[in-house]
């Protein structure tokens, strides 16, 4: 009589990584668990007040430290600029860091979302004209794809680093 073995094939055990498999009531059930995780809103509205906290801070900080040394318009231009760059990036690089299972969507929408926040001051300030204009609307849809990718490569990046991102 051939004695079977219970041990596990490497195959087998790969398999039982990504599924679990347990009884009850008689019965066997298998649970896959998934890299994957729902579209959580939290996690958009967080990212959202991430960026704009970081942005805030990055501007103290150039207050600081960059316009009152250079008295320069395109300098302080630039600054703004990179802020706001580095802001996204940094942003949906700790939501990507700290978020539970795989977040890329969630970074990305909170970018949009923060892009129309501060559209949406020049609907109410009459100088700016009102974001409605057709080139108003263009510089809001070229501003929320540009901070919308740059979202997506620090989410990415975040997730990466966790070792989320390839699953």
């Amino acid at each position: 009589m051939k004695r079977t073995s219970t041990k596990k094939s490497v195959s087998t055990e790969r398999k039982s990584a990504l599924a679990t498999t347990y009884r009850q009531g008689g019965e066997v059930v298998s649970r896959r668990s998934s890299s994957r995780t729902e579209f959580s809103f939290n996690w958009a509205i967080l990212s959202l007040f991430g960026y704009l906290f970081i942005q805030v801070v990055f501007g103290i900080f150039a207050n600081i430290f960059v316009y009152r040394h250079v008295r320069s318009n395109h300098t302080e231009l630039l600054a703004e600029g990179l802020i706001i760059i580095f802001g996204f990036y940094i942003g949906a690089f700790v939501v990507g860091v700290i978020s539970p299972g795989r977040r890329l969507i969630e970074p990305v929408l909170g970018a949009v979302m923060a892009v129309a926040a501060v559209f949406s001051v020049s609907t109410f300030t009459p100088q700016m004209g009102g974001w409605y204009r057709i080139d108003g609307l263009g510089a809001m849809l070229t501003a929320a794809f540009l901070a919308a990718t740059v979202a997506a490569l620090g989410a990415y990046s975040g997730e990466k680093l966790m070792g989320n991102a390839g699953k």
